[in-house]
């Protein structure tokens, strides 16, 4: 095995696992009485 292609891997499999992390953080679940009472202090 090649020492260079497996830290490479390695690598991209760290990197691609932090991006999938972030992208999964930003939505956040907002619970249905949070949006109602959101809602009513809106009207």
């Amino acid at each position: 095995m090649n020492w260079k292609s497996f830290f490479l891997g390695a690598a991209v499999g760290v990197i691609s696992g932090y991006a999938v992390k972030e992208i999964i953080s930003q939505k956040t679940y907002v619970s249905p009485e949070r949006v109602l009472e959101n809602v009513k202090k809106t009207f």
